[in-house]
């Protein structure tokens, strides 16, 4: 996983800590580091893949022509009066404050090794010209063109104070300039910042209520998922009994039949034997010396 390390303060500690505070608001902690003011970045330069510069304007960054004597490739925004930007080897420029540009070299570069490597390359021969040169004899050769020996010693001194003076002065002027438009950029970030940390923190709210609503809703589909299984159960006992019940209603149609069927059956049995003729003799057998004995105890009662 790619990490982002910031390395250096800031004068305006406001902006500092808003970026902090954009940080933890994000969960960002473990991708961004900002390491606050450091003496010792040898060991940051050592083990970074890409270095990130975003300045608006730069006099003479050494970070640049560092970074590329450790042979790290260099994605900055085009800063017009840095030289060492001029020379592409080592180095993807972008235009300013176009940070979608800047983002996708930064992830070309970290996706191809092949890239990543032949741009280190680069950096670092393009380093070892810079060291080459001999600074100390350039300026002899500048102050000596400009200030010929034969004015005498005094007035190239003079010479030498009142160009210094003025170089100080139009530096002056003009980083105070900058320095005044860097503030006003920069306040106009943090309004921006601001106004971008307010919509945030909106939104999170808003995301919060719809967690809450949301939990809310599932546990009202939860309740009524369980009455619906609850109620399902309850369809399938009464399925259940009704299934009993008609099996019953079959059973006791079915005996009832049978029944029914039986008692015509002994109907037409008794039916047959009254008709018989066994039984007719059987009956008057029976019934005449009932009879007969009947008168005759009517007969004793009247004497």
């Amino acid at each position: 996983m790619a990490t982002l390390t910031v390395v250096g303060g800031g004068d305006n500690e406001d902006y500092v800590n808003s970026l902090k505070s954009y940080i933890n608001d994000n969960n960002l902690e473990n991708v961004v580091n900002m390491t606050g003011f450091t003496k010792d970045v040898m060991p940051f330069y050592q083990s970074a893949d890409v270095m990130l510069m975003t300045s608006k304007y730069e006099g003479a960054p050494l970070v640049i022509t560092e970074s590329k004597a450790h042979g790290i490739p260099l994605v900055a925004y085009d800063i017009p009066n840095v030289d060492a930007l001029s020379n592409s080897a080592g180095e993807v420029v972008v235009p300013q404050n176009d940070i979608y540009t800047a983002a996708e070299k930064i992830v070309e570069i970290l996706s191809d090794d092949t890239l990543k490597k032949e741009l280190g390359e680069q950096a670092r021969k393009s380093a070892e010209e810079i060291f080459d040169i001999d600074f100390q004899k350039l300026w002899v050769y500048i102050f000596s063109r400009v200030f010929p020996v034969n004015q005498g010693i005094k007035a190239q001194s003079e010479d030498v104070e009142n160009a210094l003076k003025n170089l100080v002065y139009y530096t002056s002027y003009g980083m105070k300039a900058r320095l005044q438009k860097q503030m006003n950029d920069e306040a106009f970030s943090r309004n921006e910042i601001y106004k971008l940390n307010l919509k945030n923190s909106e939104m999170r709210e808003k995301v919060n209520f719809l967690k809450e609503e949301n939990a809310a809703l599932e546990d009202e589909i939860t309740a009524l998922e369980d009455e619906i299984t609850a109620l399902n159960q309850v369809r399938s006992g009464l399925e259940d009994t009704v299934k009993n019940l008609k099996n019953e209603e079959k059973c006791l149609r079915e005996l009832l039949e049978n029944c029914h069927v039986r008692n015509e059956a002994l109907e037409n049995t008794v039916k047959e034997l009254r008709n018989s003729t066994s039984y007719r003799l059987g009956w008057f057998l029976t019934t005449i010396p009932r009879k007969i004995k009947d008168f005759i105890k009517g007969q004793k009662y009247h004497e």
